[in-house]
């Protein structure tokens, strides 16, 4: 059983299903869309709403039992998502509530290899950069970027049970808070809040049971962290 329901204004919609009871649901309406979604196996689900003009979202499940959601609203928002496995999950985001019906240029890219992985991308506002890549099972990772430009977050985990989260958020007009998050093993935690503007976050996990609490409220803080081994706790507070 396959079922497939599309409904557009000026878009392009590729959609190819190799197996059993896939589902795959596309809704365009701007000028310019273009949506491409590839499911093989079993028990897939992809939606996509693209709303604005010249949107791109390209979704790649393979596996059993993944789901993907893909909403975009504004203009020139590109979105990749690829899932190999089973029981993967992913959740995109773009909304601009801030400057509604501007030209966002938000860029999300979302891998998950493994099983039972799930990642949550949010974005508000423009030029915001997200990157998450998951091998392994049993992985979460949650972020929000809002109220802010050019923000840029980079996650990558290998090994099973770690999670991630990370909020960037500044005021309209502001920009550039980055972020860095590396965990190889296992039962790794990073959570990650950054308020304000051009703060530096990097944080790099090797081992197991390892956790970070970062927080940066203001502008211009910088923070590395390395924890190497186990069982290690490093909290990082800045404010101005």
């Amino acid at each position: 059983m396959r079922s497939i329901t599309l409904s557009a204004l000026a878009l392009i919609t590729g959609i190819s299903m190799f197996g059993q009871a896939n589902t795959s649901s596309v809704v365009q309406i701007g000028i310019g869309n273009i949506a491409a979604i590839n499911q093989i196996g079993t028990n897939h689900e992809s939606y996509i709403e693209q709303y604005g003009d010249n949107n791109d979202a390209d979704v790649y499940q393979e596996g059993d039992n993944n789901f993907s959601e893909v909403i975009q609203e504004g203009d020139e928002n590109i979105s990749d998502t690829d899932q190999v496995g089973n029981n993967n999950t992913s959740l995109v985001s773009i909304v601009d509530n801030i400057n509604p019906g501007a030209t966002n240029s938000n860029y999300t890219e979302v891998t998950q290899i493994g099983n039972d992985n799930f990642a949550q991308v949010d974005q508000n506002c423009a030029f915001n950069e997200a990157f998450v890549f998951q091998c392994g099972d049993d992985n979460y990772v949650k972020t929000v970027q809002t109220h802010g430009d050019t923000n840029y977050l980079w996650i990558y985990i290998k090994g099973d049970s770690n999670k991630v989260f990370v909020w960037q958020e500044g005021e309209p007009g502001t920009d550039r808070n980055i972020s860095f998050s590396t965990a190889v093993g296992n039962f790794n935690c990073q959570d990650i809040y950054q308020f304000g503007h051009q703060n530096y976050s990097s944080i790099n996990q090797q081992g197991n049971f390892n956790t970070t609490l970062s927080s940066q409220i203001g502008q211009f803080h910088n923070s590395i962290v390395d924890q190497i081994g186990d069982f290690n706790l490093t909290v990082v507070n800045q404010t101005n």
